[in-house]
């Protein structure tokens, strides 16, 4: 800064505004004889307003991040799961120590939401299950069910054990491994109200 830059009364000539304070440590920087602010250092220009701060620009910038808060403090609120929708079917071979639970854990969606959130499968083998030895009459498993389920409105249990040459139906869905992951999204969804079991003929599935 020159000597002329500094007026008589030993202040910066070239003053920044009554509100001027330090964009880092928030001093106010009214008056200083040297552009400095004396409480941490930092260098200022008079004359170049985006090397200080004043008590409206922060205000506005501080409304401006309140609002931002509050818009994704909203949508958190507005978008967050309600819970966790679980079921899971537990499949045993009527022949044979074959045993394993499929599983299935999806995010409640909000109600007014008309979407469902994703969900997870995954299987898990019973430890004392162990394959059929081969040409034995377990080479095309007969499965067993025990079916649980909690959904937005209800929680279901139930089990069977079909006759030879059967599938179980769950309301109405073939229940086979293969078709556990369309099964088990059926009975979480939020308008399923219980459970009921039945069987069919396997050859009467699409092929």
């Amino acid at each position: 800064m020159r000597e002329d830059d500094v007026n008589a009364s030993g202040t910066v000539a070239q003053d920044v505004g009554d509100d001027a304070i330090c964009r880092k440590c928030g001093y106010a920087l009214r008056g200083l004889p040297s552009p400095t602010c004396p409480e941490c250092g930092r260098p200022f220009d008079p004359l170049d307003e985006r090397t200080f701060d004043n008590n409206s620009r922060r205000r506005r910038r501080r409304r401006k991040w309140i609002a931002l808060a509050a818009l994704v403090v909203f949508l958190l609120a507005g978008f967050a799961p309600r819970g966790l929708y679980r079921a899971n079917i537990v499949f045993t071979c009527v022949s044979c120590p074959e045993s394993f639970t499929v599983h299935w854990v999806e995010l409640a969606a909000p109600r007014w939401l008309p979407l469902r959130y994703p969900g997870w499968q995954w299987t898990v083998r019973s430890p004392t299950a162990s394959s059929p030895p081969p040409n034995t009459p377990c080479s095309q498993h007969v499965y067993g069910i025990r079916v649980a389920a909690r959904s937005a409105i209800c929680s279901v249990t139930g089990s069977m054990i079909p006759a030879h040459g059967e599938v179980p139906l769950v309301n109405g869905h073939a229940t086979t491994p293969e078709t556990a992951r369309t099964v088990l999204k059926a009975l979480t969804h939020s308008s399923n109200t219980g459970i009921s079991l039945d069987s069919e003929r396997a050859d009467a599935q699409p092929q």
